[in-house]
C-alpha cells in the first residue's frame, strides 16, 4: 500500500526541484549573483561585532545553570562546531563565490579577518552554523525553548544577509548542516 502523504511529499518536492532548476538555469547566464535574501532584506551597515554578540547572547542562561549543564553545552558546541568547520573547510574551496560585499578588501588578510570571515569564504556561513549549534545545544539542555532557538538563528541569519556578510544560500546551509549533524548525532 502506498502511503499517500509520502507520495504527495515526493510529488511536491519534485515539482519544487524542477521549478528551481528552471529558474536557476535562466539566471545562470548572467554575470551577477542573484540572491533572494538581498532582494527581501535591505542592506544595513552595522558593526559586525554586533552580529557576533547576538550569536552568543543566547548562552546567557548558562550563567544560571549547574556546572554539569554548562560543561555539557560547551562540549556539545565545541564538538559540533569543529565537525561543521571541517565540512566548511571543504565547501569554501569547492565553489568560490564573488565577495558579497563590494567593499571587501581582498588584499587585506589577518588572523582577525580569518576569524570574521574573508571576502570569498561563503559556502557556508560559519557564523550561522555556530549560532545554530549554540541554540540547539541550549535547547537540548532545556535552557531555552525551541521557539527561542529558532528566533535566535533567524535573527543571526537575517543580520548576516543584511550586512551582506553572506549570501542567502550560505545562511541556509549554515543552518541546515548543523541541524542535520546534531539530529543524526554524527
Amino acid at each position: 500500500m502506498v502511503d499517500m502523504d509520502k507520495f504527495y511529499f515526493i510529488l511536491a518536492s519534485w515539482a519544487i526541484i524542477l521549478v528551481g532548476t528552471m529558474v536557476s538555469h535562466s539566471k545562470s547566464q548572467a554575470d551577477t549573483v542573484h540572491d533572494v535574501g538581498y532582494s527581501i532584506i535591505p542592506r544595513y551597515d552595522i558593526p559586525f561585532n554586533i552580529v557576533n554578540l547576538i550569536a552568543v547572547l543566547v548562552l546567557t542562561p548558562l550563567l544560571f545553570s549547574t556546572n554539569d549543564v554548562r560543561l555539557n553545552v560547551l562540549w556539545t558546541v565545541l564538538y559540533f562546531s569543529t565537525l561543521t568547520m571541517l565540512i566548511r573547510a571543504i565547501t569554501i574551496n569547492l565553489t568560490i563565490l564573488p565577495p558579497s560585499d563590494e567593499a571587501c578588501d581582498r588584499e587585506k588578510f589577518s588572523i582577525i579577518e580569518l576569524l570574521h570571515g574573508h571576502c570569498s569564504d561563503k559556502i557556508f556561513s560559519g557564523h550561522q552554523s555556530v549560532a545554530t549549534i549554540i541554540g540547539l545545544a541550549m535547547m537540548q539542555a532545556g535552557l531555552i525553548s525551541p521557539l527561542t532557538g529558532l528566533a535566535h538563528s533567524g535573527i543571526v541569519g537575517a543580520l548576516l544577509i543584511a550586512t551582506r556578510a553572506h549570501y542567502s544560500v550560505d545562511v541556509f546551509l549554515g543552518f541546515l548542516i548543523p541541524v542535520l549533524l546534531m539530529r543524526y548525532k554524527l
